[in-house]
């Protein structure tokens, strides 16, 4: 007979998620949740965020580095794939170098400014530019005609200056710079000053090459350029479109890389496009989109086997300064003693000529390049570590008087990335992991292999804690504290089916040491960005996950909080963020969703069903409320039935309950402004209840 008396049972559940399985074979643990930890084997929700500065960021931060200057001033550098800044004094700075300056106009060497009387673009006449759609333009002492006091300074902030993006590459001589007011007349081969072009702007994600080589060609029907600027038209009066082009015939704007397709021939000299990318002074190329799916001579190629890598920075502090390589650039070095913001990098022109990862090392002080060109031959090699002499981020020559030189690892195909730990450096290619000693002349250093087939995941995704290595791999997560193993992770299959690796290069992995946690910020399925994190708490053992929207992650070792970076729209303006500030439960104010779900629980493995009728909560609310849902079913594949959510605020004794099944699965979640919780010892009434 069943028994008839309930009884009361805690829900103490194994800490952490464990999801290797089954819902119903993890029984007796935590299953599932979003934006928890556990402390002391007991479920909580994240503190929040908020905006450390209200001002955006001109990219995405790919990484963030922190530290203090002689004068115990807070700094923080960050890259993104349109800048390098530095935080100060809660403003950011473009400290971008300018790879090229030109003296522009009537009182330099060449070029020339032209405005057209209404338009807020300026274009700019230099031959050989270089420029591309994006890039970063400065201008300085430059004077400009065509605005309604002739002779302006063009680099004031009246114009949005002195930094400009260019909006439109018209030839090899032409681009286009974007105002913020419309110029009173139009003028030609005006004006004058210095033009200073910035370190390029890089791709966001990894994308195909599209050279000549790929693809094939089909001969152009037409092409020329715009002589006019009108929505959804194509105007070029000089042309005899009637008996040259077809309606479904393809454009492609060759100045910006767009296309469109031809809607209507209205004249000889205009046509109707489905998409507007047309303006004047922009070059166009006509072909027929169906032609064996080929594309014009000089149109972007539709497919390649050549792939070129999203933006990458590495950044470290020398010293009170900066050393920064944007992933297959040379070093810049920052100097922090300057006495005007903003002073920007400059290229260290005896370094390497193509970096993809730099590492001070510890002590010693030198600066190591992790994939770079050899000594001799000058070639790139992505598995030579090379570094400078001692204290000297210019020297790279090996000499009689220089601890300059070179190694080269030999397990794997390329170096991956690296971090500077208590006694070494770690580095990691895609297969296996070193430690770099420093071991004085006349070898420098000694790389031991400390594994293989234990390779690192993407550029960041390692990170130090008090002298042990905690990284992810393609399959697995790591750790080194003395010997290489595998970390045991309860929800590694969970992880890695849902893991977007086609972007692993922007997995990001970060400390929070109040916490002692290991965070990686990852992108989840098909999501370009990181959207979701999983944490390891190296003290208790125990494996979290939930969603999130930051590209990095810095403990706070210089500033208060956790810092951390990214938008939270997609595609939207990053921000930096204080993470977790102490006593804040909100994103900037906007109400955050947290929840924590059990695994199926039974009665003798389900011989009986069960009857549960009350709820003793034991969670502290420190504000807002919460929803507690039970669900049951018959059978582990069967339909669910979801009681509640029932309310649970901090003056909630007990809630009546009228809940059957042979299985039985708890939720407690919040979406409530300002709420904060703690999991303490809940109990359940239940009772057996029959077979049927």
């Amino acid at each position: 007979m069943p028994s008839t008396q309930s009884k009361l049972t805690k829900l103490n559940l194994k800490p952490g998620f464990h999801r290797e399985s089954t819902q119903y074979s993890e029984e007796g643990a935590w299953f599932d949740g979003d934006r928890v930890r556990f402390r002391e084997g007991k479920p909580e929700n994240l503190r929040g965020y908020e905006k450390r500065i209200t001002e955006g960021l001109l990219g995405t931060v790919r990484d963030l580095t922190t530290w203090t200057n002689n004068n115990t001033q807070k700094l923080l550098a960050l890259g993104t794939e349109q800048q390098l800044g530095i935080l100060y004094s809660d403003q950011v700075f473009d400290v971008t170098p300018i790879i090229k300056t030109v003296s522009v106009g009537d009182s330099g060497t060449q070029g020339n400014f032209n405005t057209s009387i209404g338009s807020t673009r300026i274009t700019v006449s230099i031959t050989n530019h270089g420029a591309v759609v994006g890039d970063w333009i400065v201008f300085s002492s430059t004077s400009i005609n065509g605005f309604a006091t002739n002779g302006r300074d063009f680099s004031s902030a009246e114009f949005g200056g002195p930094t400009f993006q260019t909006v439109s590459v018209q030839d090899l001589n032409l681009f286009s710079v974007s105002t913020l007011i419309a110029a009173a007349s139009t003028e030609t081969n005006q004006g004058h000053g210095t033009t200073g072009f910035l370190l390029e702007t890089g791709p966001l994600n990894n994308i195909q090459g599209l050279g000549y080589s790929a693809g094939n060609y089909v001969v152009e029907k037409d092409s020329g350029t715009a002589t006019g600027t009108t929505t959804n038209k194509l105007v070029d009066s000089t042309q005899n479109f009637i008996t040259t082009v077809h309606i479904g015939d393809k454009v492609n704007n060759v100045t910006d890389s767009t296309t469109a397709i031809i809607t209507a021939i209205d004249s000889n000299t205009q046509l109707t496009l489905d998409t507007d990318i047309m303006a004047s002074g922009e070059v166009y190329i006509i072909f027929d989109p169906l032609a064996n799916n080929t594309r014009a001579w000089n149109a972007a190629s539709p497919a390649s086997n050549i792939t070129f890598k999203a933006t990458q920075w590495s950044l470290d502090n020398f010293g009170e300064d900066l050393l920064a390589v944007r992933r297959g650039g040379q070093l810049l070095h920052w100097d922090a003693s300057q006495s005007a913001w903003p002073v920007r990098t400059s290229i260290v022109a005896t370094g390497p000529s193509k970096i993809n990862s730099i590492i001070v090392s510890p002590n010693d002080r030198h600066v190591l390049a992790l994939g770079t060109n050899e000594v001799v031959t000058s070639v790139f090699n992505p598995l030579l570590v090379r570094w400078s002499d001692r204290e000297d981020y210019e020297d790279w020559t090996p000499s009689i008087s220089s601890t300059s030189g070179e190694l080269q690892l030999i397990g794997g195909t390329e170096i991956i990335g690296g971090i500077r730990t208590r006694n070494a450096i770690h580095v990691w290619t895609d297969t296996s992991a070193y430690a770099l000693n420093f071991v004085g002349p006349p070898f420098i250093f000694k790389p031991t292999e400390l594994g293989t087939n234990c390779g690192l995941v993407g550029p960041h995704a390692a990170i130090d804690v008090d002298g042990v290595s905690y990284w992810m791999g393609t399959s697995d997560f790591f750790v080194f504290d003395g010997r290489v193993r595998r970390l045991d992770c309860t929800i590694r299959r969970f992880f890695f089916d849902s893991f977007n690796i086609s972007q692993s290069d922007k997995v990001y992995a970060g400390l929070n040491s109040e916490f002692s946690e290991v965070v990686w910020v990852y992108p989840k399925e098909d999501s370009q960005e990181p959207d979701s994190y999983i944490a390891y708490n190296f003290s208790e053992n125990v494996w979290t996950s939930g969603t999130g929207f930051f590209t990095t992650y810095e403990d706070n070792r210089v500033f208060t909080d956790v810092i951390t970076t990214g938008s939270v729209e997609k595609g939207g303006t990053s921000f930096i963020w204080n993470n977790e500030p102490k006593d804040v439960f909100d994103g900037d104010g906007v109400a955050l969703t947290s929840f924590i779900e059990s695994a199926d629980m039974d009665i003798e493995d389900g011989d009986d069903l069960m009857f549960i009728n009350k709820l003793i909560p034991d969670i502290t609310i420190n504000t807002g409320y919460l929803k507690f849902t039970i669900t049951t079913r018959q059978y582990p594949t069967s339909s669910e039935v979801v009681k509640g959510p029932y309310p649970i605020d901090s003056g909630t004794d007990k809630i009546d309950l009228r809940v059957r099944g042979r299985q039985a699965k708890v939720r407690v979640s919040t979406a409530a402004l300002g709420s904060s919780w703690q999991w303490g010892s809940v109990r359940l009434a239940m009772q057996r209840d029959g077979k049927r």
